[in-house]
């Protein structure tokens, strides 16, 4: 008899992505079954995804967030996922009150998280990153996933794909353990408007909180920050905005909250 899986689909600034609960391990096989998580993204065989998102049971925590690419690749930190796998938390099997704060792991540690009902909107931190320049206008910085930051003056006229996959390529010398997301940044007075290439989906990314986070520091580092300065930037994707607050100390930027709007689209039964 074959598994039926149950799939929540969400959808963060206009990225889809699919998130299963595994806390009991009963998708186990399937969740390490490659072949069949990449069919599960693919939007001709499968549901389609931009991100497989899985929460898994933690002893001493609330819970541990797995990320996965469309092709079923084990990656780094999805900034926009995690808000949604804590509105998902929050909401489904933690019972917690509005802001009411809550811990779980990612891959590069422990973070906190927090979802607003009457917004729909999940908060969470992010850990202290430094931030690389590559040139006049070129950045790079780790936020939990590697990011490329090219800052340009018109981000409507690139050719994201292209442009992207070959920056991603080229710049793999910064960080060999994983693909390089680039994101082409235009500055306006009411934020920045990015275009972002995601090598895990090879293709344009309408949302990526990781890059947001990146591009905020970026832009601050462009723009001179100076020791014990803090601010907050609007991230303006496709549709919707996220917002990144940060402090910057001794040549980190910490205290980093990344908050993104989301909503649950389905609940599904599954069966590969």
């Amino acid at each position: 008899m074959k598994q039926i899986i149950e799939l929540y689909k969400y959808l963060g600034n206009g990225e889809d992505e699919i998130l299963i609960d595994n806390r009991d391990g009963r998708y186990d096989d399937f969740i390490n079954n490659k072949e069949l998580m990449s069919i599960l993204g693919d939007r001709r065989q499968g549901v389609g995804t931009t991100a497989i998102l899985v929460i898994q049971s933690q002893h001493t925590l609330a819970y541990e967030l797995l990320y996965f690419d469309a092709y079923g690749v084990k990656q780094g930190v999805c900034g926009t996922g995690s808000c949604i796998s804590v509105a998902h938390a929050c909401t489904y099997f933690l019972s917690k009150q509005d802001g009411e704060e809550i811990e779980f792991m990612l891959d590069d540690g422990i973070h906190t998280g927090s979802f607003d009902s009457k917004t729909n909107t999940g908060s969470i931190t992010m850990r202290d990153l430094k931030v690389v320049t590559e040139g006049e206008n070129d950045y790079f910085a780790n936020s939990g996933t590697p990011q490329y930051i090219r800052f340009v003056d018109d981000s409507s006229t690139m050719n994201v794909i292209d442009e992207g996959a070959k920056l991603s390529v080229e710049k793999k010398y910064l960080c060999s353990k994983s693909p390089i997301i680039v994101s082409f940044v235009e500055e306006r007075k009411d934020g920045l408007y990015p275009r972002c290439y995601d090598p895990g989906q090879g293709d344009e990314s309408w949302a990526c909180g990781t890059a947001s986070v990146a591009m905020t520091m970026c832009h601050a580092t462009k723009h001179g920050v100076q020791d014990g300065d803090s601010g907050s930037t609007y991230i303006r994707w496709r549709q919707g905005t996220i917002v990144v607050s940060y402090t910057y100390k001794s040549g980190m930027f910490t205290n980093i909250k990344l908050s993104s709007s989301l909503k649950r689209i389905f609940k599904v039964l599954y069966e590969p």
